[in-house]
């Protein structure tokens, strides 16, 4: 998902992509904080 995200040609889409996954990835590690 996050490599659909990244190759996406819009830079708000982009950066709201790796947002999401960001939040994401440290919510499943249990650092949501």
């Amino acid at each position: 998902a996050t490599q659909k995200t990244v190759d996406g040609p819009s830079s708000k889409d982009w950066r709201g992509g790796r947002a999401a996954s960001f939040n994401i990835i440290p919510s499943s590690t249990g650092a949501a904080k």
